[in-house]
């Protein structure tokens, strides 16, 4: 076996530090929780029904799935990005403050005209007890447009799954913090409209300028 010197060592990791290993850590549990854990249950979840789709899969661009698929390594990248490791970062510090239920998942199934589909949630707060979903964004500022019309839309959807009374809207931002409620739930009728018709874009002013499959994608309005 070659030796190899204290100074190729020193050498090979020079200027790597516990903090690189913090980064590496928050982007492999992110690329965990938002990727591979969707894949596994995706695939638990196809079991005698058609199709599978995830709550943010219906209030999104309906393309990115198949962008997903044919550039996996750009929504790996987005991984490494700032604002979504700040935004995780702030997710699990309210998921630890709070005294509930986290990351608790959610189905239904709905008969659609492309067949038997199963809506799943992945809801970040439940409160059983009260009957109540929370949803949390973090925002790089508080706007005052808040609570936006996509989140309502998740959120509906989220409390339609457990079946709760309402749901909330936390945003955490540098500015603030906002929650807002309640968001009354969908139904199975919005479900199965967003279903049956898919838009790419869902939503026209803002989407594909914050998609990271602008560049590659056919129908970007950019």
């Amino acid at each position: 076996m070659p030796k190899t010197s204290s100074k190729g060592y020193r050498s090979e990791f020079k200027g790597r530090n516990v903090g690189n290993d913090f980064v590496r850590e928050l982007v492999d549990h992110i690329l965990r929780k938002y990727h591979r854990r969707h894949e596994e249950l995706r695939k638990e979840l196809s079991k005698d029904i058609d199709h599978v789709y995830f709550v943010h899969e219906l209030c999104q661009c309906r393309r990115k799935l198949l962008m997903q698929r044919l550039y996996p390594e750009l929504d790996v990248a987005r991984a490494y990005e700032p604002a979504i490791m700040l935004g995780e970062l702030v997710h699990l510090g309210a998921e630890t403050l709070t005294h509930s239920e986290k990351e608790v998942v959610k189905a239904k199934e709905v008969e659609t005209r492309i067949g038997k589909v199963r809506v799943v949630g992945i809801i970040d707060i439940y409160y059983p007890e009260r009957s109540v979903v929370v949803d949390v964004k973090y925002a790089r500022r508080l706007c005052q447009e808040v609570p936006l019309e996509h989140h309502k839309l998740q959120v509906s959807l989220y409390a339609w799954l457990a079946d709760a009374k309402y749901g909330e809207i936390w945003y955490i931002t540098p500015e603030g913090i906002k929650p807002y409620s309640p968001v009354k739930p969908a139904n199975e009728s919005t479900a199965k409209h967003l279903i049956e018709n898919p838009k790419s874009p869902m939503w026209k002013k803002w989407e594909c300028k914050y998609c990271q499959y602008s560049k590659v994608c056919s129908v970007s309005m950019l």
